[in-house]
């Protein structure tokens, strides 16, 4: 008799460790939506392209959105997939032949966030069809080629500094230099959901 239940509470034991197993897998890990701004300078000015306007290839505000997620559970590493534009326009500038720099930017960035809510990363980023628009009709819009960079941030809460690291090639220019540091915002609109 006291050998079935034991045999019993056995079984009801190893249940009870299977259920908490699953509970434990199947607990909901972080993820939202991002959005994001900068507002960044640096570069090359395009009086190096013949033009009188004293704008930068680097400067420019930019508005971007995406998903933010961590991998892990209970982990302090996140990851953040982000689209958007970036144009120098909304940046006060000195008239000239070239009026606006403008560009699609599209990041993947890894941070680790700490506690406290401090963080520190960095990632990859593409500047798609970067291009220097020009306010007269006898002088043609500069296009350059996609471009490549890389990423780096840090900072608190949703405040931050970025540097990005990128260069522009255009086949009668040459290659010109895009980088830029700034200032730079994010926000997170976190939700509690499985990951599939």
């Amino acid at each position: 008799m006291s050998a079935r239940i034991l045999v019993i509470l056995f079984a009801l034991a190893a249940s009870a460790a299977v259920q908490a197993q699953d509970a434990t897998a199947k607990q909901p890990r972080r993820w939202g939506g991002t959005l994001q701004i900068d507002l960044s300078s640096g570069g090359d000015n395009l009086q190096d392209l013949g033009s009188d306007t004293n704008i930068t290839l680097g400067q420019g505000l930019t508005l971007s959105g995406g998903v933010f997620f961590r991998p892990v559970e209970h982990s302090n590493f996140e990851m953040q997939v982000l689209a958007g534009f970036k144009d120098a326009e909304p940046l006060p500038v000195v008239g000239g032949p070239f009026t606006d720099v403008t560009r699609w930017v599209f990041q993947v960035l890894a941070d680790y966030r700490s506690s406290d809510k401090w963080f520190l990363g960095g990632g990859l980023v593409l500047h798609g069809n970067p291009k220097v628009w020009s306010d007269f009709q006898g002088d043609p819009d500069i296009h350059f080629d996609d471009a490549v960079g890389a990423v780096i941030e840090g900072g608190w809460n949703w405040v931050g500094m970025q540097c990005t690291f990128i260069q522009y090639h255009n086949s009668a220019f040459g290659t010109l230099d895009g980088s830029n540091c700034g200032v730079r915002f994010t926000f997170h609109f976190r939700k509690w959901r499985p990951a599939t």
